[in-house]
């Protein structure tokens, strides 16, 4: 494991086969093409962006909290090794930080932002609290809550772009 220090924050490079996927990813559905376009860019600049990972557990393996596109995309380009910030986070923020990173790059569908926010609040966190927690306004978390409260074909309307974005 190469270690970079940089203003407080240690980068280093971690084999892929040490990291798992984040068990409260957010995000269900992963573009193929976009995946496919982020892989030939990783092939060509490598993982630009480190990835957010937890502290290696007793069995070594560390937990991905944030980067699962940049995982992916890194595991197709054959990568050995990524670049990996560890950050030492409780079980319940492992949620939490995947959704305002898929929150923040806006391109997660209203269905599983809202999935999201529904197992927060079946943790006790009110929609004012999920919006501060995420950078976000109530309002928002309400519409998506309320997406990811429809039908499945509805659900999957949404998912698509056909009903509602």
């Amino acid at each position: 494991m190469l270690t970079t220090q940089t203003n407080q924050t240690s980068i280093v490079q971690i084999s892929i086969a040490l990291i798992a996927p984040n068990p409260k990813q957010p995000r269900k559905r992963f573009d193929p093409e976009e995946l496919e376009n982020l892989t030939a860019s990783v092939k060509e600049h490598g993982v630009i962006q480190p990835l957010l990972i937890c502290p290696a557990g007793q069995d070594g393996i560390h937990i991905l909290i944030a980067g699962e596109r940049r995982l992916r995309a890194a595991k197709s380009a054959q990568l050995k090794t990524v670049p990996a910030v560890i950050r030492d986070v409780k079980t319940d923020d492992l949620a939490v930080l995947a959704l305002v990173e898929n929150v923040i790059r806006d391109d997660m569908s209203p269905v599983e932002e809202g999935d999201a926010y529904l197992e927060l609040q079946r943790k006790g966190k009110s929609n004012s609290e999920i919006a501060k927690m995420i950078g976000t306004n109530a309002v928002r978390v309400g519409h998506c809550i309320n997406c990811a409260s429809l039908p499945e074909r509805a659900r999957e309307m949404v998912h698509a772009g056909t009903l509602y974005r």
